[in-house]
């Protein structure tokens, strides 16, 4: 019996513990070939604080690298397999998902020349390749995860390798193909809308009235408006942002913490010499082993401790780096400052890292998008950082007693601060430079101390300034163009409709001919093989030449091309810093309370980047962070009904009567798969998050009853998936609810009545309790218990209230009304001020002369006279006319006994009475109070009267409508006399009141002038 033995070569790989704060892949990974064109890499994964929540989570990016052993070459990227990922790990790893993501792989970048025209034209393709996946929990949940085996399937047929060399199934068994994973810890902002700017910060953001932070709500083509220093200057400039530049309103991940210096590091491990050159500060071909890559070569400088580990000894092998940041051996050692964030880059280096790693830049909008909340109520009002609040706690020194662990992988920074304080590296104290990367976060810590965004992203606010494309110079940024892994090639697109001319003489003989006329056009593009691409134009022309003698045959001819065109512009104008770093300077010399505005969230002083700074000289303040746009898809959402199976649905809903919305007709939005959010509409006033509301149906148990007899509320529930989310049906309910007295909390009983009234409407049938109390006392009186009423009406009379107020007496009361409906009761408490009862009015009143005049109590409660006042003067008749130097003489002595001329004062208060009967200004239908010294209507006078408070009032005063202009009435003020125009009866529908000044009434034509006196009783 033979035995056959199946031996499966396992490939054990270079990889490098990294990258990122809180992901690590431990232990070796392992490649085995399953097809002629696949394989399967697998690894143990290490992920500390994993975290997913309703509207975002955080993640892992993974991608790889691979180069064939013991040859020189550069290392290329493994495009993996669509599907095929998996996570091992039994109960202990929850459930997981797989994102791959994709870059388009065009053709003609593995060209050096390609050919246009209508003569044998290269044939332009592309294929969209994975550069990478992320990895995340599909649920809600939070912890650490150790996962024994992820796995990757990865199509070694694809990548620039099989340029040149045609990777097979037997390189991968016999170990002649080795791979470096990566893994990167990213955090996913959802899509949606945001508030841009905070119309504090100079040139910051704002919308176009100038008057408000900037609506985000479209990744369209938009135009955007920015202010000055201050936003009292208004706009200072406004301009249309392309559709392509990366509004923030679509989803994206962004790198949770900086780039480190260990991820910078395996970086420049993994690229040419010829790059590693261009992405470093000092000149790569004069620096030795042991010295420094950026600054001053013998030192760290800014803490940044990257050194030239090893050189070999032909010159363009590519060279190896490490770390050496405290200066002691051995290098590379856990206190060597691998963790901390990575300064000196530049937006070449954010354009090589994130074409590199399959991802892209970011644009300024989703800069301040990852540090804004998602569709909040209102825009922010106040300069703010990451955490959302204005407050910080910079690092006050470098020393053993503020950073625990200095240069360690658990380096952290140890500042006391109070809550919603937000905690970060800066303003600048010692020069030092940037910190660990998360060094400000720990077990407990919350987003302030932190420093962290409401996404959970770090240092958004300090340690570094990040670089961005800013939305000015950088506009042309393609934020759907991403990086193909190869950093040797252009980041570009290519557009089918540029024309060239064509131009050609040639000169043929009889017979058929056929010419070709070409033109060469060098490009901008360099493409995968490292070479600067050349197009060849070449267009034909054919015919018959029927001319013994031959014939001259032109081409000349417009001809379409494609045409590349760089996604990601590289110019340095086309950046600004966002974020301030460690170097930022405090307002005030040694100041550690106040930071200048150009680390608050929305400040854009620093618009471009590096204006003045040469562009082979580093900031040592800089970093980045990358990441990538993921488009939303929709999902089919379940539909939901109300409790009453109606739509709309009417209902009482309260703590003791709840009501419960529910999912009637499945869709694809699982609790299993799905998170939920509902929303809540009030009447109109936009859609607003419900807290804690990830359930599938929805239970209102919060009173929605108010003082609105019919409340319509819309509700609906949205369903976010992993990068996909939709909302469902809507929901209305109209709450019954209930109106006492108008909806006012006052009421009064002047000395002029003997009883107020107290109505309580409902939206429904139910019970009205009212009880009265005295203000000074806890005893409550009843007064009426009505039972399955929708109105009730009482009256409160003087009589009522005996037992705690003498008749006629006055004082302050409390009413209580208490509303029933079903299973819900409510309670309102009144003021009631009790004055002392006044005299009743007489009929009539008589002067000393015999005239007899009509009296009637007002709505102020005095007794006024219905007519002009006749009173003699001297003995002898005026008409009913008086001149001003008569009332200086004669005063009240010109009414009826016991009455006097009314005061300024009471006249206004009358006015302002009828004034609240009439229609609005400038003739709105609206009947509302107005009565206002301004002039609305720009009538020149004020203030106004309107119709019907007018009618009323002209009837109230005894005025007949026909009495045409009356002039006015003689009044009193505390410096003396004084006359009131009233108003014009000929115009039926507007009168204006005006008291006219002393210097007015003093002069010779006004104190001849004559008016009549209406007076009141005392």
């Amino acid at each position: 019996m033979v035995k056959i033995i199946i031996a499966i070569l396992l490939l054990i790989v270079w990889l490098q513990p990294a990258i990122g704060n809180d992901v690590r892949i431990r232990g070796e990974a392992k490649v085995q070939a399953i097809t002629e064109n696949t394989a399967l890499i697998t690894f143990p994964l290490s992920w500390e604080h994993s975290w997913r929540e309703s509207e975002s989570w955080d993640a892992v990016y993974l991608f790889v690298k691979y180069r064939r052993v013991g040859v020189n070459e550069p290392w290329h990227h493994a495009y993996l397999k669509e599907d095929g990922h998996r996570v091992t790990g039994g109960g202990n790893v929850p459930a997981m998902e797989f994102l791959p993501v994709k870059t388009e792989n065009i053709n003609l970048l593995r060209m050096d020349v390609i050919y246009a025209g209508n003569y044998q034209p290269t044939q332009m393709t592309s294929k969209q390749e994975v550069a990478g996946v992320f990895l995340f929990r599909r649920t809600p949940g939070n912890g650490n995860l150790n996962i024994p085996r992820v796995s990757l399937e990865w199509d070694f047929k694809q990548g620039d390798l099989n340029l040149y060399y045609d990777v097979t199934v037997e390189d991968i068994r016999q170990g002649k193909v080795e791979v470096s994973v990566q893994a990167v810890e990213m955090v996913y902002v959802p899509n949606g809308p945001y508030y841009l700017g905070d119309r504090i910060c100079p040139y910051s953001f704002v919308s176009e009235e100038c008057n408000s932070a900037f609506y985000v709500n479209t990744d369209d083509e938009v135009k955007v408006h920015i202010m000055g220093v201050t936003a009292d200057r208004g706009v200072l400039n406004r301009w249309v942002v392309p559709d392509l530049y990366p509004m923030g309103y679509t989803g994206f991940y962004t790198m949770k913490y900086e780039v480190s210096q260990e991820q910078y590091v395996n970086f420049l491990n993994r690229i040419t010499y010829t790059d590693q050159k261009k992405r470093i500060g000092n000149d790569l071909d004069n620096l030795a082993p042991g010295q420094f890559a950026f600054g001053k070569k013998d030192v760290p400088n800014y803490r940044n401790g990257i050194i030239l580990q090893e050189r070999f000894r032909t010159h363009d092998t590519a060279v190896i780096f490490g770390f050496d940041l405290n200066g002691n051996d051995p290098i590379n050692s856990d206190a060597d400052g691998k963790s901390v964030a990575c300064n000196y880059l530049t937006p070449d280096d954010v354009r090589a890292y994130c074409d590199w790693a399959g991802l892209r830049p970011h644009s300024e909008m989703e800069y301040e998008k990852g540090c804004r909340q998602r569709n909040p109520a209102i825009g922010a009002n106040d300069r703010s950082f990451a955490w959302g609040t204005p407050n910080f706690a910079s690092l006050q020194a470098w020393n053993i007693s503020t950073v625990k662990n200095d240069n360690a992988e658990d380096e952290e920074v140890l500042i006391a601060n109070a809550a919603n304080t937000g905690r970060m590296n800066g303003p600048k104290v010692h020069n030092l430079g940037p910190v660990r990367c998360g060094a400000f976060a720990t077990e407990t810590s919350d987003i302030y101390k932190a420093g962290a965004s409401k996404w959970g992203i770090m240092e958004m606010t300090g340690n570094l300034a990040e670089i961005y494309y800013n939305a000015r110079q950088g506009k042309n940024f393609n934020g759907e163009v991403f990086g193909d892994g190869n950093i040797w090639s252009s980041v570009a697109s290519w557009r089918t409709d540029t024309v060239v001319h064509v131009y050609g003489i040639f000169d043929v003989g009889q017979g058929n001919y056929t010419v070709i006329a070409s033109k060469s056009l060098p490009m901008q593009t360099i493409n995968k093989k490292g070479n600067r691409m050349t197009t060849i134009v070449r267009q034909s022309k054919s015919g018959y030449c029927g001319n013994y003698l031959g014939c001259r045959i032109v081409v000349d001819e417009d001809v379409t091309i494609p045409w590349p065109v760089m996604d990601w512009p590289a110019a340095k104008e086309n950046f600004i810093l966002k974020g301030g770093s460690f170097a930022s300077e405090a307002l005030g010399a040694g100041s550690s309370l106040l930071v200048g505005d150009n680390m608050a969230v929305s400040y854009r002083g620093d618009t471009v980047y590096a204006r003045a700074l040469p562009d082979e000289l580093r900031y040592a303040y800089s970093g980045f962070r990358g990441g990538r746009s993921v488009p939303m898809k929709s999902i089919l959402t379940g539909k939901i009904e109300g409790q009453g199976g109606r739509n709309p649905d009417t209902a009482l809903i309260c703590a003791a009567q709840p009501y419960v919305i529910t999912e009637v007709e499945p869709g694809d939005d699982t609790p299993a798969s799905t998170v939920y959010l509902w929303e809540m509409n009030d009447e109109g006033a936009g859609w607003e998050a419900l807290p804690n509301s990830n359930t599938q149906n929805w239970t209102l148990n919060t009173c929605l009853i108010d003082e609105t007899l019919y409340h319509t509320y819309k509700f609906r529930r949205q369903s976010i998936a992993s990068h996909a989310e939709s909302y469902g049906n809507e929901v209305t309910v109209v709450v019954p609810g209930y109106v006492i007295n108008g909806g006012n909390s006052y009421m009064e009983m002047n000395p002029y009545v003997s009883s107020v009234t107290l109505q309580t409407d409902l939206g429904i049938a139910g019970d009205v309790k009212v009880e009265w109390r005295l203000e000074s006392k806890s005893t409550w009186h009843l007064l009426s218990n009505q039972t399955g009423v929708t109105k009730d009406i009482v009256t409160v009379n003087r009589t009522d209230l005996t037992s705690e107020i003498p008749l006629n007496d006055g004082g302050a009361c409390k009413v209580r009304v208490t509303v029933t409906l079903g299973a819900c009761t409510f309670e309102k408490i009144l003021d009631l001020a009790v004055r002392v009862a006044g005299l009743a009015c007489p009929a009539t009143v008589t002067d000393n002369d015999g005239n007899s005049y009509a009296v009637a109590q007002q709505p102020d409660g005095r007794c006024w006279m219905m007519v002009n006042s006749k009173v003699f003067v001297n003995g002898a008749s005026t008409g009913g006319l008086y001149t001003w130097k008569q009332i200086q003489a004669n005063g009240d002595n010109l009414c009826p006994p016991g009455f006097a001329i009314p005061t300024k004062q009471m006249w206004d208060v009358l006015w302002r009475f009828y004034a609240t009967q009439g229609e609005s200004p400038c003739g709105d239908p609206a009947t509302q109070d107005y009565v206002s010294d301004a002039d609305p209507c720009s009538t020149g006078y004020n203030p106004g009267l309107y119709a019907p408070g007018l009618d009323n009032f002209m009837a109230a005063m005894g005025v007949p409508p026909a009495d045409g202009n009356l002039g006015g009435w003689w009044l009193k003020d505390l410096n003396g006399w004084y006359v009131n125009i009233s108003y014009d009866t000929t115009d039926p529908y507007f009168s204006v009141m005006s008291f006219e000044p002393d210097a007015t009434v003093g002069n010779p034509l006004a104190t001849e002038g004559k008016h009549p006196i209406r007076c009141y009783k005392k």
